[in-house]
């Protein structure tokens, strides 16, 4: 998420785990290597790209307003039961 605020590229896998779309992930300058073997690639085409929006992402999926919103409905759906 660091890398992302600072609006650089981020390769990692993990991100397929955060709920967000992966296209958009991938639109926005982050790679998401699915075999270790395309990680070395992922990291050269980040380093070769000169536009990211990565800020973008992490303010719309992991600012304050975000986690607010998500932690909110986990609350909610807790209650419900």
């Amino acid at each position: 998420m660091e890398a992302m605020a600072c609006n650089k590229p981020v390769v990692s896998n993990t991100l397929l785990y955060s709920g967000i779309n992966k296209d958009e992930l991938e639109k926005g300058g982050c790679f998401i290597p699915l075999k270790v073997n395309e990680i070395g690639l992922f990291i050269k085409e980040a380093l070769s790209r000169h536009h990211f929006s990565t800020r973008e992402l992490a303010e719309k999926y992991f600012g304050w307003d975000s986690i607010v919103t998500n932690t909110l409905a986990i609350y909610r759906k807790i209650l419900e039961k």
